[in-house]
């Protein structure tokens, strides 16, 4: 993604050369996250015993991501107002 932004920022990639690929990927969005959540429900057994320290790493990220994607459309915002 970091670089897909890059590309977006630099020029050498145009909005309209991935609206197509982009509108489609975001149409089976879903999709793409069913062999992770069907891996996690086959091994519930050994995510049981890992559980804490998981979620003690879960969290912090989470909320770091949160922060980090509403600064990030803070400055977007802001930026594109007159």
């Amino acid at each position: 993604m970091i670089l897909l932004l890059a590309a977006l920022k630099t020029g050498f990639i145009r909005p309209d050369q991935i609206r197509e690929t982009a509108h489609f990927l975001t149409g089976i969005f879903l999709l793409l996250f069913i062999p992770g959540t069907v891996g996690i429900t086959e091994h519930l057994d050994i995510l049981g015993s890992v559980w804490l320290p998981g979620l003690i790493a879960v969290i912090p990220v989470t909320i770091l991501v949160f922060a980090a994607s509403g600064k990030a459309t803070d400055l977007l915002i802001r930026r594109k107002r007159p």
